[in-house]
């Protein structure tokens, strides 16, 4: 018997969703824009940004597409050079 192990992408769906918001935010966008440009409401940019869904490979490709990167960058998250400082 052949034992596969599926490996965790817990930490590439939180990257995604960072980055999906970080990225729009920067741009200035609303949820409604890039969901506008993308091709999907405002209500599922929401629930990809929350963790409410994880959207399909095409929906994702989309997004990178729009955002001007690949989907591998999309799921890496935010650089460390673009993090915002948060002063204490």
């Amino acid at each position: 018997m052949v034992t596969l192990s599926i490996p965790d992408v817990s930490d590439d769906i939180e990257n995604t969703q960072k980055s999906i918001k970080f990225y729009r935010e920067r741009r200035g966008w609303s949820r409604a824009e890039l969901g506008s440009r993308v091709g999907v409401t405002a209500v599922m940019i929401s629930k990809l940004e929350t963790g409410g869904s994880h959207g399909s490979v095409a929906l994702l490709y989309r997004i990178s597409k729009v955002l001007g990167m690949g989907v591998d960058a999309l799921m890496r998250g935010i650089p460390e050079e673009d993090t915002p400082w948060v002063l204490m």
